[in-house]
């Protein structure tokens, strides 16, 4: 059965999405940066779609211009904290760039995924490897601003559900682990 909370909509796991984890913040929210040394979310999004896009335009074999995707360094600007319409257009092209690197990866053969994209550079399968590691790091530095800037517990809307997956994964009834993640976060 798909999970949409999952890192890929056709498996079911215990994995927050991308998607979900950027989902129902306001553009004052994901523009906040929760602490020194910490990113905004709308930082991390524009980030994430910088690397997508240059890793769709690599295994495309297409040229690769930094600043026209947004930064020499990988870190495109954030929009202003009122930009709403700004927000939300960041994300949706971040998704819609996943999407499309997706359907890029699927289209190559075994024999193109394994071909370096140049003497010496990296074959795209190396490169696609290195963007699901990309994603899965940012997708919990997400999760992990939320947790700090905001109150948020995602995913488990049915309590029943989150229990019959710890049972799953060898908690049992006397482990308080389940009860323990199952917890809400309080309001702030």
């Amino acid at each position: 059965m798909p999970c949409e909370r999952c890192s890929c909509s056709t498996i079911t796991g215990l994995f927050t999405s991308f998607a979900t984890a950027v989902a129902g913040l306001t553009a004052a929210q994901a523009a906040t940066v929760p602490a020194p040394r910490f990113n905004s979310i709308w930082a991390v999004v524009n980030h994430v779609r910088f690397w997508q896009e240059l890793t769709l335009l690599q295994v495309r074999g297409q040229p690769v211009d930094r600043q026209a995707l947004g930064a020499e360094n990988g870190w495109p600007p954030v929009g202003e904290s009122t930009d709403e319409a700004g927000w939300q257009a960041a994300v949706q092209r971040c998704l819609e760039v996943n999407r499309e690197l997706a359907e890029a990866t699927a289209a190559l053969s075994d024999e193109a995924l394994a071909a370096p994209l140049a003497p010496g550079r990296a074959a795209p399968w190396q490169l696609i490897q290195g963007m699901i590691a990309h994603n899965a790091y940012h997708t919990n530095e997400v999760i992990s601003i939320r947790h700090t800037a905001l109150p948020w517990v995602c995913g488990w809307q049915e309590r029943e559900e989150a229990v019959a997956i710890g049972h799953e994964l060898g908690f049992t009834a006397e482990d308080d682990t389940v009860e323990y993640l199952l917890q809400p976060v309080a309001d702030a």
